[in-house]
């Protein structure tokens, strides 16, 4: 397996913590705000996302006032735009699984979804894997006391990326 690190630089570790803070005050206008969502993790969620765009150079989509899963990226493949969506999941277990909520198949799957391991500021991209492999029925487990599609890493690919 093909494996990438990258570590956030100063700017990029201010750009996150910005937006994380944007997003807590977006979420609290619109009445969404959780007070058990925990900003620590939230910067590790962003941390990883920014770590993926840096690592495959592509655009983020920043802004949290059209719905918290919208998940836009700009892919750059061999020289050509490819408008994707792109899920990434983060998990600070080195051996972590790719999961998502059940709720994910409801909202829409997205083209890829993407895991990145790591604490904050540092991250490793594990692989990928298309929505319509990732998100079925037979990879529906409980995880963390809570039914949640989850797969392991051996399953994902860099392959599914181009």
């Amino acid at each position: 397996m093909v494996e990438f690190t990258v570590t956030l630089d100063r700017y990029e570790c201010h750009m996150v913590e910005l937006v994380v803070d944007d997003w807590i005050k977006t979420d609290k206008a619109r009445g969404v705000w959780n007070s058990t969502k925990d900003p620590l993790k939230l910067r590790q969620t962003m941390g990883a996302q920014m770590g993926f765009a840096k690592l495959f150079n592509c655009y983020m989509a920043w802004d949290r006032k059209y719905s918290f899963y919208d998940h836009f990226l700009t892919l750059w493949i061999e020289g050509e735009c490819v408008k994707k969506t792109v899920d990434v999941k983060y998990t600070g277990h080195q051996n972590g699984m790719l999961c998502a909520d059940l709720e994910t198949k409801g909202r829409g799957v997205c083209d890829l979804y993407a895991l990145m391991v790591g604490l904050y500021p540092t991250f490793t991209f594990k692989g990928c894997i298309p929505g319509e492999l990732f998100i079925r029925e037979e990879n529906v487990k409980t995880v963390f006391g809570k039914p949640a599609y989850a797969i392991d890493q051996k399953v994902l690919s860099m392959e599914f990326f181009f």
